[in-house]
């Protein structure tokens, strides 16, 4: 890890500028909780707190504002157009973002820290390769991702292992976002919106069930279904599709529908897709699965330590996972009914 000093003979600025580089150097090749810990020190050696010495750009932004005022007095006193007094705002305003943005430079590389540290502590990494080619694999399993007639991409992907008392298996965990392209209007009135949405699931090798889906959110808005289980509430909350009747009850047991009727009312709008090659999406519009938000930043280092020292367990990616080994422990065919 780079060590960083601040004795050096340069400005204040221009150190903290320095430093902030460092850490993101360090953040990129962090390997575990210590090596969060020891860029923690560093900036503590340093000093807290990490903020520039805004003295300058908001003097600049100050002047501009000044000389926007005193040019729309002096039009306005003439009786012309005083719209010219708008020229020197955007150095107003560019003075002014800049100098508060690059004060919060070192809140998101403490963020960063925090969800890199999450990652450690739950023991995912970050799959970042080839997501276009995913996104479009994806689609051609799965109609989860058929989603958005504009645009469609997978933003991040984490993979991980759970073992369970019956089972294991790897899973990954995404964030996948659509756009929809909407037109109203007629004619010259025509307008174009682009709305925009986010799901997020997990792709497990699942192989007690193929060629079925289990749909409470589906893509399009007329509902149908080729299986109706015994429970009405089951019915009301999900659509089934396979390819017989019998496929579809041969894998909705009892205890299957009670797991699927109570995972509903943690996740919303909840969807399982399997493939013909056995591979189980779930998805769902929950968005925290993998997200802890912090106490402490790098400005508060002692108790920011002890943030990250502690093991941050992801509840929610818990329950999901712990659901998936349900249903495979009951699709078993070694699975016997007490």
């Amino acid at each position: 890890m780079t060590k960083f000093s601040s004795d050096f003979p340069v400005s204040r600025n221009r150190q903290l500028k320095a430093l902030l580089r460092s850490l993101e150097e360090d953040l990129h090749n962090a390997r575990n909780t210590e090596d969060l810990v020891a860029m923690v020190e560093k900036a503590k050696a340093f000093g807290t707190p990490l903020k520039f010495n805004n003295r300058i750009p908001y003097q600049m932004a100050a002047i501009f504002l000044t000389l926007a005022g005193a040019v729309f007095f002096f039009l306005h006193s003439l009786d012309l157009n005083p719209v010219w007094a708008l020229l020197p705002l955007p150095g107003a305003v560019f003075f002014g973002l800049w100098g508060f943005l690059r004060n919060t430079k070192s809140h998101r590389i403490s963020a960063d820290m925090f969800k890199r540290d999450i990652l450690f502590d739950n023991q995912l990494v970050a799959l970042s390769q080839d997501l276009a080619q995913q996104t479009r694999s994806l689609a051609e399993t799965f109609q989860e991702f058929r989603r958005g007639d504009h645009a469609r991409e997978i933003k991040e992907m984490f993979q991980g292992n759970f073992s369970g008392t019956e089972h294991s298996f790897t899973y990954t965990y995404y964030h996948f976002h659509y756009v929809d392209k909407r037109q109203s209007g007629i004619g010259s009135k025509r307008t174009t919106t682009y709305e925009h949405y986010d799901r997020y699931g997990l792709l497990v090798q699942f192989n007690f069930a193929r060629n079925l889906s289990i749909q409470s959110f589906q893509r399009s808005r007329k509902r149908t279904s080729t299986f109706r289980a015994a429970s009405n509430y089951f019915n009301k909350l999900y659509s089934v599709k396979a390819e017989s009747e019998m496929d579809a009850a041969k894998f909705l047991k009892p205890k299957i529908v009670v797991a699927l009727e109570d995972i509903h009312q943690h996740f919303h709008r909840p969807n399982f897709e399997f493939s013909s090659s056995g591979e189980l999406c779930m998805s769902f519009q929950n968005s925290g699965l993998i997200q802890i938000q912090p106490t402490h930043d790098l400005n508060a280092p002692d108790p920011f330590i002890e943030e990250l020292r502690h093991f941050n367990e992801l509840t929610d990616l818990k329950i999901a996972l712990e659901h998936i080994h349900t249903l495979m422990k009951y699709s078993d065919s070694n699975f016997q009914t007490p």
